[in-house]
């Protein structure tokens, strides 16, 4: 029974809540008159910071702690 609560409970946070709301229940900390549109956040949530006014669009990848590619010029 509880893992049926589970599962309810995750398809409320994923596909029911605002991106935003969902945002904010991973621990992403959204700032002041922001727009959220994208549920795709990296493994580690808790390390975002979003300042206010800003707009996180569709498609939009955050990555932390070198969860992106990264290439680098070697001099």
């Amino acid at each position: 029974m509880k893992r049926f609560f589970r599962k309810i409970s995750l398809f409320y946070w994923k596909f029911i809540a605002s991106p935003e709301e969902y945002a904010r229940h991973i621990g992403v900390k959204i700032g002041k008159n922001c727009l959220i549109n994208t549920r795709n956040w990296s493994s580690e949530p808790y390390l975002i910071t979003i300042g206010n006014n800003v707009q996180v669009t569709r498609g939009v990848s955050i990555h932390t702690h070198g969860g992106g590619c990264c290439s680098r010029k070697v001099s």
